[in-house]
């Protein structure tokens, strides 16, 4: 019984994690989604807003540097990727919601 409960609980991990991807992926890559929204922004940005690039950049350094040094994937005691399988999850909770609610993604 215990087995086949986990087992239940496994599968409803996994469409969760599979249905956060598909929303994230969908709304990355449809007309008008993230991605071309962003690079438009990127595009139209003022000269003052510029300065969130050195933000960016910085954080953008650090992450290389802690991925070069193999801090991240390959640290044991990484708690990145159980965020980033619990965020897909909270993704797959949010667009499963998302859809039963308006019908639409």
């Amino acid at each position: 019984m215990k087995q086949a409960i986990e087992s239940i609980v496994y599968f409803f991990a996994v469409v969760l994690v599979l249905t956060g991807i598909a929303g994230v992926s969908y709304h990355l890559l449809r007309e008008e989604g993230w991605i071309e929204t962003m690079l438009g922004n990127i595009w139209n940005m003022e000269i003052q807003s510029s300065m969130i690039a050195v933000p960016v950049t910085i954080a953008a350094f650090i992450m290389f540097r802690l991925w070069h040094r193999n801090q991240i994937i390959h640290s044991s005691t990484s708690r990145l990727p159980n965020f980033f399988v619990y965020a897909l999850m909270a993704g797959g909770v949010y667009f499963i919601g998302h859809y039963a609610v308006t019908g639409a993604l």
